[in-house]
């Protein structure tokens, strides 16, 4: 089962030609903590999110508003944006280690940082050379 905590954004936050709609915090039953962007282009639905651990973000076509994808389907590798430092607090919700009650991100370029808080204890998900 998939935990899932996800965080709106304001309508008309735009990495380029894309719309970001939501930023999202999920772990696998008792398994590793994660990220993704969820974006859209026009009827596209799209996932932004690390190819590992602490590795380059890429970018999926997941679904789409009129039509049904498959399979998500690799678009862009690596997927370079820039998104200034968010941070949200307070009851985000639950994930199986826990209750979500801090998430900050920032996207710089082709490095992240991603700082979750949950259950009590501070998790960071980083790409390495971030500054």
């Amino acid at each position: 089962m998939i935990h899932v905590v996800r965080m709106r954004l304001p309508a008309g936050v735009d990495r380029g030609e894309y719309d970001l709609d939501a930023f999202v915090i999920e772990q696998v039953d008792d398994g590793a903590i994660d990220f993704r962007f969820e974006l859209g282009r026009g009827l596209g639905i799209y996932w932004a999110l690390p190819a590992a651990r602490g590795d380059r973000l890429r970018l999926f076509e997941v679904d789409g508003a009129a039509y049904t994808v498959d399979e998500p389907v690799l678009t862009k590798d690596p997927f370079v944006f820039d998104f200034p430092r968010r941070a949200w607090t307070g009851e985000l919700g639950a994930i199986h280690d826990g209750p979500v009650t801090a998430v900050a991100i920032e996207v710089a370029g082709d490095t992240y940082r991603c700082e979750v808080t949950v259950g009590g204890r501070e998790l960071l998900l980083a790409r390495p050379e971030f500054h």
